[in-house]
């Protein structure tokens, strides 16, 4: 059994970054923007951080941005998605994506959308990333500082490729509990 302080754990900590916006549209029609991130569509805002993202990753020996997608408009688990893999996919509910590019600890990516009473839809993005030693622990407060720009102007990139206007947010929030299914790790 391994306990915390064997050195395969030393480190590991469990970061989250959860932000959301209110997009003045249906879940459906949101639905596939979101499924169609990545490729040739790219990521929605600052596609040229996610391009030196897989440059980086390509150096260490990584795969890169050079898988691209199965399909341009749908998503399965077990898609490769650019450097991420798809875990799980529950439409027009749930995008939950693992990075397989090289990293000291584990991430995931998980785009949920969430319908209102009002005909309106929540869109959250979580990042979770486990760091893996004092290599994890400044990978992500290396990266920390360019989430805010990176992903809330991914919130407001999604909600434009649906052309619906954002009625709040983007901002951060805290999740309540274990909110990310598929993780089972973590």
């Amino acid at each position: 059994m391994i306990s915390p302080g064997d050195p395969t754990r030393a480190g590991e900590k469990l970061f989250t970054d959860s932000r959301r916006v209110i997009i003045d549209a249906e879940a459906a029609e949101i639905w596939p923007v979101l499924a169609s991130i990545g490729g040739e569509v790219g990521w929605y805002y600052a596609n040229w951080l996610w391009k030196l993202r897989g440059m980086i990753d390509q150096v260490f020996g990584g795969v890169g941005l050079s898988r691209g997608r199965r399909d341009p408009q749908k998503v399965s688990p077990g898609d490769p998605l650019d450097f991420w893999r798809v875990a799980e996919v529950e439409p027009p509910k749930l995008l939950l994506l693992k990075a397989e590019m090289k990293l000291p600890g584990e991430a995931m990516l998980c785009f949920k959308l969430q319908p209102l009473d009002d005909g309106r839809t929540e869109l959250r993005l979580i990042a979770r990333f486990l760091s893996r030693g004092l290599l994890g622990l400044a990978y992500w407060y290396g990266v920390t500082p360019f989430h805010s720009y990176t992903f809330d102007g991914m919130l407001r990139g999604i909600a434009n490729a649906a052309q619906a206007p954002i009625s709040s947010g983007p901002e951060r929030f805290q999740e309540k509990g274990r909110q990310i299914t598929g993780w089972k790790n973590f």
